[in-house]
């Protein structure tokens, strides 16, 4: 069983890697100012 603690320390992780994606799909997603291919 995961503590307090580190139960944050988890969910902040998460939540930033899911913030980080959100990022990198607007930059270089459909529309975005990065194209995948180039």
């Amino acid at each position: 069983m995961v503590d307090a603690a580190g139960w944050r320390l988890f969910s902040y992780a998460a939540g930033g890697m899911l913030e980080g994606r959100l990022v990198c799909d607007s930059f270089i997603g459909e529309g975005g100012l990065i194209s995948k291919d180039g």
